[in-house]
């Protein structure tokens, strides 16, 4: 029986690649050997886990102000359906910077708060002060002033293109255009 071209080479592409699967199987094995190794030697291990939303969150619709300022988001908000319900925020209990003002989380980053039968979401996490939210962060290449930056003086590179400012965060390289990513570079050190 003959075999077509096309077939031959997907039949030999999946079998190289299975073959190079179970070549790593045993180095699967040294890592989580590895790490269990770690986790032996660090019980209080801390993680920064970053979530790159490529621009996609809303931080004025994540955590919102419970106060008088509710009313100037929500009537930003409201002519174009943004704007969430204060009924329908969950209060965060611990204030926000220490300044005592109320501020109440998206209720998608809780929903077991309104729904018991969902799934945990970012409150207790919140409430044991293991979690910090940090928004409307960008780079810098140093301290500017008004003036230094009215200048152009110490700007990052290509600072109102979002392409780049996206591939600013992902490779803290803010002078020019990066070529590796800091979690590579950080798995490289280890």
């Amino acid at each position: 029986m003959t075999q077509s071209r096309r077939t031959f080479i997907k039949n030999s592409g999946c079998a190289l690649s299975a073959a190079a699967m179970v070549s790593t199987l045993d180095q699967l094995n040294e890592v989580d050997a590895a790490v269990q190794e770690q986790l032996h030697v660090a019980p209080d291990y801390n993680a920064l886990v970053c979530i790159f939303l490529f621009g996609g969150n809303d931080c004025n619709n994540t955590i919102i102000p419970l106060d008088s300022e509710y009313n100037a988001y929500s009537s930003v908000r409201s002519s174009s359906g943004l704007a969430i319900p204060q009924s329908a925020l969950v209060p965060l209990p611990n204030s926000i910077g220490g300044g005592g003002r109320p501020f109440g989380m998206h209720p998608n980053l809780s929903p077991e708060v309104a729904t018991p039968a969902v799934a945990k979401g970012l409150l207790d996490i919140w409430n044991a002060q293991k979690l910090a939210i940090q928004f409307n962060m960008g780079n810098l290449l140093q301290p500017l002033t008004k003036v230094q930056y009215q200048a152009n003086i110490g700007r990052p590179y290509q600072l109102f293109s979002h392409s780049d400012q996206q591939t600013q965060q992902q490779t803290v390289v803010s002078n020019a255009v990066g070529q590796t990513g800091w979690g590579g570079r950080t798995a490289d050190l280890n």
